[in-house]
């Protein structure tokens, strides 16, 4: 017979299939799921087999917290890897070389990476604060308050295909170089804001953002003027199809609430075409 994709369980408690993350991973076969129960999990985890790593009730309540030791997640050496509903915390690398504290994300072109319904915060590292992508996608993700002392204090962009990022929240990262990305991405419903550093954006060469916003952040939105920006609201302006040179209107940046008023100009300035139904907190778009 066909063996059938399972669903195992880590429960801090022992009541569940495994009682760590890597346990649960290095147990099971590709194509399973491995889901995670509430809790704090103090490691640092190797995601190398090809399956999905979610959590049960999401990032609020499904924490793995590297304890200011090494990088929180690393996902690498297999074909498809999902991780979806995890907040990653605390993780610290910082000499010459190393990447993000954060999430690693490695592969080849033909890898599939799929990240979604994180949190990535309070992480250090060397190149990429947060993250550091060759190769992935980013779904309704948070990368928030992270720091780099080399290049990206949010994201360090290394891949080719670009990596995307869609109805994320990139804010108060950290770094002198490319303070929330440094690199090539691409941008869709995303809101880069109040990141800390020489340039916001180093290096974004031929980058797309669509339906985005880029407003608040320390020095330079986007350096360079290879970057194709439509329907987009950038601090400062820049050239393309729709774009807009004003104040968002966030309901409260100055303590991280950016949701946009009722009277934000950015209400209603996208473009219809591709438009997403949810939000990043799963509501619908008006």
């Amino acid at each position: 017979g066909e063996r059938l994709n399972t669903i195992y369980t880590v429960k801090q408690d022992g009541t569940g299939d495994y009682t760590t993350i890597q346990a649960g991973i290095d147990g099971v076969s590709a194509g399973d799921t491995v889901m995670v129960h509430n809790g704090t999990y103090f490691e640092n985890v190797n995601l190398n087999q090809s399956i999905t790593l979610m959590s049960l009730n999401g990032p609020q309540l499904t924490i793995v917290d590297a304890n200011s030791f090494g990088t929180v997640i690393t996902m690498k050496d297999a074909n498809s890897i999902v991780l979806d509903g995890f907040t990653l915390r605390n993780g610290m690398t910082s000499g010459s070389g190393e990447k993000s504290g954060g999430l690693i994300v490695q592969g080849s072109e033909s890898d599939s990476r799929i990240v979604k319904n994180c949190i990535i915060a309070n992480n250090e590292g060397h190149q990429g604060g947060g993250v550091y992508v060759e190769v992935g996608s980013f779904y309704n993700c948070q990368i928030v308050q992270n720091s780099a002392n080399f290049e990206g204090g949010g994201i360090f962009s290394a891949g080719s295909p670009t990596p995307y990022f869609e109805n994320c929240l990139i804010a108060e990262n950290n770094c002198n170089s490319g303070a929330a990305i440094s690199y090539k991405a691409e941008i869709k419903n995303t809101t880069i804001v109040n990141n800390i550093g020489n340039t916001s954006w180093a290096s974004s060469g031929e980058s797309t953002v669509t339906n985005s916003i880029l407003f608040g952040n320390q020095e330079g939105h986007i350096s360079g003027s290879t970057a194709t920006v439509i329907h987009s609201l950038v601090k400062g302006g820049y050239p393309g199809t729709g774009n807009l040179d004003l104040n968002p209107l966030f309901v409260d940046s100055e303590n991280g609430n950016y949701h946009l008023s009722d009277y934000s100009p950015a209400i209603g300035s996208g473009s219809a075409t591709g438009a997403l139904i949810l939000d990043i907190e799963g509501n619908p778009r008006p």
